[in-house]
């Protein structure tokens, strides 16, 4: 079995250690605690250099999910995405395009930014009723 972490660790100064010392197999950054895409894909990077993977941590929604993708499509050693899933049955639906798995493979938007836009109308009916 392989060993990983790193999932609330913040930038390369934060990672470096974990990987220097040969800690892990693999490191798990997350793109909302780590310092965002640009810090991540320094992380990466520095994982790479001495031959360690990345997964990275993913437990938030589909905002979140198509900014972790983003980072995984664009890093050396990508291992696996962490995704939550099916918390509700409209979740696929908060993003144009909707989030999708096919095959245990997610697609990699191809759109401005992070490549997705927010579903206004599935937003606004789910705060509406949380309210």
């Amino acid at each position: 079995q392989r060993m990983a972490g790193g999932e609330r660790l913040f930038g390369v100064v934060g990672f470096a250690p974990l990987c220097r010392r040969g800690v892990v197999e693999v490191i798990m950054p997350d793109v909302m605690h780590c310092g965002g895409l640009l810090e991540g894909r320094h992380i990466a990077a520095l994982a790479a250099s001495v031959g360690i993977s990345v997964s990275p941590h993913n437990a938030c929604g589909p905002v979140a999910t198509e900014a972790a993708v983003q980072l995984a499509a664009g890093i050396e050693k990508f291992d696996s995405l962490e995704l939550q899933w099916g918390e509700v049955d409209w979740r696929a639906d908060i993003t144009k395009p909707p989030e999708y798995v096919h095959d245990g493979t997610l697609t990699v938007p191809t759109g401005p930014g992070l490549g997705i836009e927010l579903n206004d109308a599935v937003v606004d009916a789910h705060l509406t009723s949380a309210q």
